[in-house]
């Protein structure tokens, strides 16, 4: 199999660990895996932002700002915004590599299980954040949508979504002012 970023041969290697059990099957190279760098440490418990204490100085903002009545109550981020990931988002999203996404489905299945542990199966629904019908078009998939259906809970599309203006062609001040779409 090859890496789905640089498409190099990956070569599994056989250790101790295991050597009685079938290593699970990466979808990266070992190389591109450490490009990663998964977020860990103190952070934010709204935002996931690196942060020494519990809420972090923008999230404490926003919450004065909005008068305590933001819709966004929690986020869970797995990765660093590095350069890697910049690259890997902008390939899987702008430039519709589908299959890219599949290196964010072992991490992105984990990361759910763990952080909604407190959650019976059959009680979570997985609701993901759709895109316009401009914006599928250009693009050609819902990268949320793909992100939804790794997770074994139910999917409901329930959202709908206007077309606007383009976050990445905003800046930070535009976006947090900018009306929900």
């Amino acid at each position: 199999m090859n890496c789905l970023w640089c498409h190099q041969d990956i070569i599994t290697e056989i250790d101790w660990t295991n050597v009685f059990s079938p290593p699970r099957r990466s979808v990266l190279c070992r190389k591109c895996r450490q490009a990663l760098s998964p977020l860990e440490g103190q952070r934010c418990h709204r935002c996931s932002r690196a942060s020494i204490s519990s809420i972090c100085s923008d999230c404490k903002w926003w919450t004065a700002y909005t008068q305590g009545c933001d819709p966004l109550t929690y986020n869970h981020s797995i990765f660093s915004y590095n350069g890697r990931m910049q690259e890997m988002i902008a390939r899987w999203k702008y430039r519709g590599d589908y299959h890219l996404g599949y290196a964010f489905q072992q991490p992105f299945t984990q990361a759910f299980a763990k952080q909604f542990s407190f959650i019976k199966k059959k009680q979570a629904v997985v609701i993901p954040i759709p895109l316009s019908a401009e914006r599928t078009i250009e693009r050609g998939f819902n990268q949320a949508d793909m992100l939804a259906h790794f997770l074994k809970a139910p999917k409901r599309n329930i959202l709908t979504r206007l077309h606007t203006e383009k976050q990445s062609k905003k800046g930070r001040a535009e976006r947090i002012f900018a009306k929900n779409p």
